[in-house]
């Protein structure tokens, strides 16, 4: 599922504490990051405030085990 999030999701760090997140698939998408959950639908892009040491990205609605969301890492 990590591939399939690179393809659908695009992930650009703005500043130090700013990302914005683009939904390029037809997927829906539910992203956490550092405690704020952004619903991203088709074609949406939005910028996301993260909080000094959060790495990675939770997608709750993309279960990769029992009671597992998928987590990726953020390249700075």
């Amino acid at each position: 599922l990590t591939a399939l999030f690179h393809a659908s999701v695009g992930v650009k760090t703005i500043s130090p504490g700013t990302v914005e997140l683009t939904n390029n698939s037809s997927l829906p998408v539910s992203v956490s990051l550092g405690g704020a959950t952004v619903d991203l639908s088709k074609d949406c892009s939005t910028q996301v405030y993260r909080a000094t040491g959060v790495k990675k990205i939770t997608v709750p609605n993309w279960m990769v085990g029992m009671n597992a969301s998928l987590e990726v890492e953020i390249n700075d």
